[in-house]
Order: C-alpha cells, then structure tokens, then sequence
C-alpha cells in the first residue's frame, strides 16, 4: 500500500477486484529512485485520520473544530442571541448539525447560514422588523464571534480529561476557531 500524503506524488488510486488484488497507481510527477510513494486519502482533518486510519498530520490544512448544532444553540441561548421560542419555532426546519471553523481562519457556510437563520427567527418572533443584508452580516459575525470563543472555553474545559495521545485532537481544534477568530 501507500502512504497518505496532503501532496500525493500521484494523482489516482484504484483498487481493482482480482484474485489477488490489483492496484493501479499514476503518478504525477517523475519519482526518484528510493522515493516513497504516496497518495492521498482525502481532504480529511486529524480526527478523521486518526479514526480511521490511526495517525495524525502536524499542521494539517484540513483542519476545522465541528460544533454540533445543539452547541451551537445553546451558546446563543446564552448569548442571549435567540430565546427558548426560536428554538420551537424550527424544529421542522432542517438545518446543518454540525458547523465548522477551518483552521485556514475560514468558517463554513452552513455556520454562517445557521446563524443567520436563528438570528432572523429570533426577529420574526419578537415583533422585529427584518434586518438588512448589512445589518445582518454585521449580527452574524457578532454572534459567530461570541459562540466560537465559547466553544473554545469548552475545548479548554475538557482537555484536562483528554488521553495525552489524543491530545493533538483539541490542540487542532483551538487553532481551528482561533484562526477563525482572527478573521471575523
């Protein structure tokens, strides 16, 4: 087999069904002789790596801390972003259950999306008139600010609990939402 590599020096992998099997490797540039060969396995952060394939990349741009919907609530709740009727109001809406802060300091759309929606439920709700597109922006990027510092008070909370081997695992995630942080 092949190593993972974020710069494969090849460009496909296949696995054929032969008795034994087949793999088909291209490369993608002249390999020297003594060079090991490498592919990638995807876009995948560490904590996909390590539980599926059992190693972790110091560095790796794939990054991102995931913050399940249910966080992500409950910290705007708290903010004071959104009331306990908001909260009632979608639960038939179908929103994403997991939001991303990126360690290339990027945020997911689907974060953004979300906060946007709960802060236009909380206006509809109260009586509010309909924020600009403006003002809007300038709420989200408040509120994503606020609940991303507060996930990151909750990473540093539990790593005191976290196996040393894993402890690369909350280490990405800070620097996943501190380079988001420096962004907004």
């Amino acid at each position: 087999m092949a190593n993972h590599s974020v710069s494969p020096n090849t460009h496909q992998f296949r696995l054929e069904a032969h008795n034994p099997p087949l793999y088909t490797i291209i490369t993608s540039r002249n390999i020297q002789k003594g060079e090991e060969i490498t592919v990638t396995y995807g876009d995948l952060d560490n904590s996909l790596l390590w539980f599926m394939f059992g190693f972790h990349i110091d560095g790796n741009p794939y990054n991102q801390a995931g913050i399940p919907w249910t966080q992500l609530v409950e910290f705007m709740l708290k903010e004071k972003f959104i009331c306990p009727l908001v909260i009632r109001a979608l639960s038939a809406n179908p929103l994403n259950p997991v939001v991303y802060a990126k360690t290339n300091g990027t945020i997911s759309d689907e974060f953004r999306q979300n906060v946007q929606l709960l802060l236009m439920s909380a206006d509809r709700i109260s009586g509010c008139s309909p924020a600009s597109q403006e003002q809007l922006e300038i709420r989200a990027t408040f509120a994503i600010d606020r609940v991303l510092r507060r996930f990151r008070a909750s990473v540093l909370e539990k790593a005191d609990i976290v196996n040393s081997e894993l402890k690369f695992l909350w280490q990405d995630d800070l620097r996943s939402i501190d380079a988001a942080l420096r962004t907004l």
